[in-house]
């Protein structure tokens, strides 16, 4: 593997007077190497996050963040240092991801261990949260924070496997736990993803259709049931949702109803 850039007195001054996260950053960047497949595939999901962080590297150009990654160029590499330095890792953990599969060891190293801290705050949050929620476990304000905690926790690619699949179980229950009064549209679209995740069609179509009764003239609540059907091949479903759209008033955007088009002219009666 090749090796790391030298820092000059000045600049291991100033990385000592940076936070924790800001030197493993900066040590991730500075021995980047060229990706492999593992690396390519974080890269892939970090290129799909809205709002990816660039650099700028001049007036006429500014270059995201995964592709500095892949430039031989010291000059770049500092300014993505003290980019990564002002920001934090938990909005660039596909990238932290990318660099903890580097052939350089150091690079792996510190990646890994940067993975491992954020995990950890994480996990002190989730857990301060629950003990808040058993002390005052009506507090739905409270109950509604650590679902958004755990659903950023299920997104962050932190979890694999059966952990993953139980903190998606647990946050059903959360879900489950909400009073039908205080649902919002999010935390009802957020319940019906999970449940599809999980493989609970049932669920997530009885889902779907309070959604629909709750706020019917909401394009949201139609979008949210073509994906059901869409996501469970039910052809007949998807049939009836468009007949009853027909009949039915609904606030529709311009991209909400071609969305909604888009879908319903795929299907026909037989």
């Amino acid at each position: 593997a090749a090796r790391g850039r030298r820092l000059s007195a000045a600049q291991i001054l100033f990385l000592m007077l940076l936070p924790v996260f800001g030197a493993a950053a900066a040590v991730i960047f500075a021995l980047a190497n060229e990706p492999g497949e593992e690396q390519r595939s974080h890269l892939m999901r970090a290129e799909k996050q809205e709002g990816i962080m660039t650099m700028v590297l001049g007036a006429e150009k500014s270059v995201p963040l995964e592709e500095a990654l892949m430039i031989n160029s010291p000059r770049v590499r500092r300014e993505l240092m003290l980019s990564m330095l002002r920001s934090d890792p938990r909005k660039h953990l596909d990238l932290l991801a990318f660099a903890r599969f580097n052939m350089d060891p150091e690079t792996a190293h510190y990646a890994t261990a940067t993975l491992t801290e954020v995990q950890r705050q994480i996990q002190l949050e989730m857990q301060k949260m629950q003990a808040d929620l058993s002390k005052d476990p009506d507090n739905t304000s409270i109950r509604i924070s650590y679902i958004q905690l755990m659903d950023a926790y299920i997104k962050s690619g932190l979890l694999e496997g059966h952990l993953l699949d139980r903190q998606r179980l647990e946050l059903k229950t959360y879900l489950d736990s909400i009073p039908q009064e205080v649902m919002t549209q999010e935390l009802a679209s957020l319940k019906i993803r999970n449940l599809l995740t999980l493989q609970h069609a049932a669920e997530a179509r009885a889902c779907g259709m309070n959604m629909l009764d709750r706020w019917p003239r909401d394009e949201k609540s139609w979008l949210e049931m073509i994906g059901i059907y869409v996501e469970t091949h039910d052809e007949k479903g998807m049939l009836e949702l468009k007949d009853l759209a027909g009949k039915s008033i609904v606030d529709w955007s311009a991209s909400g109803r071609e969305r909604a088009q888009y879908f319903w002219g795929a299907v026909s009666r037989s």
